[in-house]
């Protein structure tokens, strides 16, 4: 091979699996040729038969799979004596020495070139093979980098211990609407730990979602929460993705059984009935719920916290802001030039301008959500509190009424939003249910589209 090999990346146990087999052989793999990267598929030894090691088909998610050369011969390997690989990185080490630490005692297998790339597997007394990639060239030996790739999702080692990483192994969620805000949110939930995440949304990746998405041109036309779980699971994370292609609102026959399995609700919706739906569902079925919503082209944003009985509701906080008159001063267009965060008092939904902003913007706001949502569900005696249920975040500067009024960019109001006594959503919680649930909901529903 003349090409120069720089990055290795091979699946982890294949290196033990090859020194079952023989001393020395070679891999077969993708090079990626202007980024001096191979990537191993498969090990030989005398042009045997290949030798792969499980987890195999997870290479089918590399770059090189399609922008690689395929090369029968990547790289040779050989078995190195104990004590290689310290000896390497000491830079105690010269190429006219190397045939002292092969272990058959045969010469090395070096190509007929300036500089030659090698693969040394050391085996050590606990059955671990280390792999080192090195580069021959003159009397100089220098170290390449192997990048190893889990048999199978995990987190990575850096996280191990973290709080709430451990905590969060146990909990489940599920996230309602997963578009931009909600796609970043749900990766971020599942990069902290959590062990079962379930995903709803009816809608399908569009050309216009892509540049705020959380996933890219290669989902084009996928529905989306299909595109979430393979987004998840490509960054390697171990969290369990359940999906549900439909429409909540339509049907909430999914999410009232997911709300009696999971710890959490997260609602990243970008619509009033949905909102009111899912802090419907989390009330009665005495789960916590985290919401978000984006607004002024998502220049600002809230975020909100239902603890059943505990907190106000979404109903609650809607009623509160309009009392304090948030909500009136806020839904003449002409005069603020956006909507509120619920859309106009007559319940009218806001333009489809309202909604779009800049991928920071939406991420800023999804990355709030995320944070919430994981104190939540780690509990809050196990990592830090929050102040209050209800957060306001503004990215600019604004004269608005309070609390969506911000003296500087990226500023954060908390606010202590008391529950409605006579709310009919979550006004009983605690106490015996006087009437029935779905015809009260259908009244909910019946109003929003008054």
């Amino acid at each position: 091979m003349s090409e120069l090999l720089f990055n290795l990346v091979i699946l982890e146990g294949l290196g033990g699996l090859s020194l079952q087999r023989g001393h020395r052989g070679y891999f077969q793999g993708r090079l990626l040729k202007d980024e001096y990267l191979g990537v191993v598929s498969a090990s030989y030894v005398d042009d045997d038969n290949a030798i792969y090691a499980p987890g195999t088909e997870r290479l089918f998610l590399h770059w090189s799979l399609a922008n690689g050369s395929l090369l029968k011969q990547l790289v040779h390997w050989v078995e190195v004596k104990p004590g290689f690989s310290a000896a390497v990185i000491a830079d105690n080490f010269a190429s006219a020495n190397l045939s002292e630490w092969i272990a058959d005692g045969k010469a090395a297998p070096l190509w007929d070139e300036a500089v030659s790339t090698l693969c040394c597997l050391e085996p050590d007394n606990a059955g671990r093979v280390k792999i080192k990639l090195i580069h021959v060239y003159g009397e100089k030996v220098s170290l390449g980098s192997v990048h190893l790739m889990a048999t199978e999702p995990r987190l990575s080692a850096r996280l191990d211990g973290l709080k709430p990483t451990q905590s969060l192994r146990t909990k489940s969620a599920a996230v309602i609407g997963v578009g931009s805000g909600g796609s970043m949110a749900a990766i971020n939930v599942a990069a902290a730990g959590v062990g079962t995440l379930q995903l709803f949304d009816k809608d399908v990746l569009t050309r216009d979602n892509i540049f705020r998405h959380a996933c890219d041109i290669r989902h084009l036309g996928r529905a989306k929460v299909l595109a979430v779980k393979d987004q998840i699971e490509n960054y390697d994370l171990p969290t369990k993705i359940i999906t549900h292609e439909q429409d909540v609102v339509a049907d909430a026959t999914a999410l009232w059984a997911t709300a009696a399995e999971v710890d959490l609700l997260i609602c990243a919706t970008d619509n009033i009935q949905s909102r009111r739906l899912a802090n419907y569902v989390a009330v009665r079925s005495r789960i916590p719920l985290v919401m978000a919503c984006a607004f002024e082209n998502a220049g600002i944003g809230e975020i909100i916290r239902v603890k059943p009985g505990v907190s106000a509701c979404y109903e609650c906080t809607r009623a509160a802001l309009t009392k304090a008159g948030a909500l009136e001063l806020m839904t003449d267009a002409d005069e603020s030039g956006s909507h509120v965060p619920y859309g106009p008092l007559s319940g009218r939904e806001p333009e489809p301008a309202s909604s779009q902003g800049s991928r920071a913007d939406v991420a800023m706001i999804a990355a709030l959500l995320s944070r919430v949502a994981i104190i939540t569900l780690a509990n809050e005696a196990e990592f830090d509190s929050l102040p209050h249920a209800y957060l306001a975040w503004g990215g600019r500067m604004t004269e608005l009424p309070s609390p969506f009024n911000f003296e500087r960019p990226f500023s954060t109001n908390w606010v202590e939003l008391e529950r409605d006594e006579n709310c009919q959503v979550c006004a009983d919680v605690g106490r015996p249910v006087a009437r029935e649930i779905e015809t009260t909901f259908a009244a909910i529903l019946a109003k929003v589209n008054a």
